[in-house]
């Protein structure tokens, strides 16, 4: 009974520790997003700059 307490339990810490990492992937993902949305939006700004509008 121990042994397979301790095999779902093992089992439940990988599981939880591959969604920790997809979550931290995630979060990298987002943060690069973010970054080349503001490059994005510079980029844009300084196009509208160039037009005489």
């Amino acid at each position: 009974m121990n042994q397979k307490i301790n095999q779902e339990l093992e089992n439940q810490s990988i599981f939880l520790y591959r969604k920790c990492i997809n979550l931290k992937s995630v979060k990298n993902e987002i943060k690069n997003l973010n970054q080349l949305k503001i490059i994005l939006e510079n980029a844009v700004d300084f196009i509208k700059g160039l037009k005489p509008f």
